[in-house]
């Protein structure tokens, strides 16, 4: 979902590409069930993972980590020279959940994307400092999906 929010919001300022940990092989049907309802363009999405990205990261490239719980075991970032800023927010995959939660869940994850991508937008604009940013970040209030 942040992949395509992203690039809605900012079509050709900066290249944005998603990855997970691993990949599922498609997309989730709940986000893009999200992505739909904000009118945001899902043609040609697919499931990845950073080893499928299309280039080597480099020293100047962002990678924004929005994986939950305990991040080096849930979503582990191998060796690259690239910065990182840790989002954190609670992944709506939720096992076991009913269709009405599922789409709850990715919709209040969504919500928090598409409300907090624009702040995120406006300090690489600004040349925010990565700590400044990260700090903003992990202050923020996130989606508990309760």
């Amino acid at each position: 979902m942040a992949e395509s929010i992203f690039n809605y919001l900012n079509p050709n300022e900066f290249s944005v590409y998603s990855a997970g940990s691993k990949s599922s092989g498609m997309v989730n049907k709940y986000a893009l069930g999200f992505l739909d309802s904000k009118r945001i363009p899902t043609e040609g999405l697919t499931s990845k993972s950073l080893e499928q990205l299309p280039f080597e990261l480099k020293e100047d490239d962002l990678v924004v980590a929005v994986c939950g719980g305990a991040i080096d075991d849930v979503c582990p970032l191998p060796n690259f020279k690239a910065q990182v800023l840790r989002l954190i927010l609670p992944d709506p995959a939720v096992p076991n959940s009913s269709e009405q939660e599922s789409t709850k869940f990715f919709a209040e994850v969504g919500n928090y994307l598409y409300e907090s991508l624009p702040k995120l937008l406006e300090m690489l604009r600004d040349n925010e400092p990565l700590s400044q940013i990260n700090d903003y970040f992990a202050q923020a209030e996130k989606p508990t999906l309760a």
